[in-house]
């Protein structure tokens, strides 16, 4: 556990180095209380947290107990965004312009709507299994899913290359495109 939390700390210090920033700190925070909000909804939904393990970019928790029904998995899994789009709201409205509290509400705004991507590994991928599974078939519902998030994926990934280009070099969606690929492919060849 210590070791997966040294590599996790000095990716998150990499990160730092490269773009240190205060809209990088206020990203780390949004993130926090992104994942807080998942465990409040978690918690609401009278469910026990059985594991929480930080990964490179937010946290898996794991649940122990019984199963979650479809209307609960979705609740839970727009319970980060929701949360991040509270606190944009909130610090938009208490805060001047130029202000920490403003940058504190974009990184909140800007996090949760990326968060709403139809990718796998994101909340909104999750969301939008659910929502399938509520209506479908099992199989067809994945093929959807599986294919909106593949062509969601390859859109990001296509900005991220034109950031790459045309920002100075600015790794970081580049990035954050590979590992969400990779928990993808991680997560078909584990099923």
């Amino acid at each position: 556990m210590i070791k997966k939390f040294m590599i996790i700390a000095a990716i998150i210090a990499f990160f730092a180095y490269i773009e240190l920033s205060t809209f990088t700190l206020m990203t780390l925070l949004a993130a926090a209380s992104h994942e807080f909000g998942h465990f409040i909804a978690i918690r609401v939904c009278g469910v026990k947290v059985r594991k929480v393990k930080l990964l490179t970019l937010g946290a898996d928790i794991s649940l122990g107990g019984r199963l979650l029904s479809y209307k609960q998995t979705l609740v839970i899994s727009l319970s980060g965004v929701i949360t991040n789009f509270l606190l944009s709201a909130v610090f938009f409205w208490i805060s001047e312009a130029g202000s920490y509290g403003r940058y504190f509400a974009i990184c909140n705004l800007m996090l949760g709507l990326f968060n709403l991507f139809p990718i796998k590994s994101l909340d909104g991928g999750e969301a939008l299994a659910c929502l399938l599974h509520m209506g479908l078939p099992l199989t067809i519902a994945e093929k959807i899913t599986t294919t909106i998030s593949h062509i969601a994926l390859t859109f990001l990934w296509m900005l991220s290359v034109y950031l790459l280009i045309w920002s100075a070099g600015r790794l970081s969606l580049f990035l954050l495109c590979g590992y969400l690929f990779s928990t993808i492919v991680w997560k078909a060849n584990t099923s």
